[in-house]
């Protein structure tokens, strides 16, 4: 698992009640090691997710659609 910092875009698995909404990390209490606060973003209502149960997503492993853009705008121009 990555490193989580506050801020990263994540969903929780596919198993969780809330799977199907996004959300970012907004704190990581020093006191409960296994466990992450989170802010839905659509609702901006907070709650709590355990860190074995989210996926964390970032450009680097997921990129931004910018070089996929790129290649398709590339092959259209030939």
């Amino acid at each position: 698992m990555t490193v989580l910092k506050v801020g990263d875009l994540l969903q929780l698995k596919k198993h969780c009640k809330n799977r199907n909404r996004w959300a970012i990390v907004t704190a990581l209490p020093l006191y409960r090691s296994g466990l992450v606060t989170i802010t839905y973003l659509d609702t901006r209502e907070t709650g709590r997710a355990a860190k074995s149960n989210i996926e964390v997503y970032n450009d680097k492993e997921h990129g931004n659609g910018q070089e996929e853009h790129n290649q398709e705008t590339r092959q259209q121009s030939r």
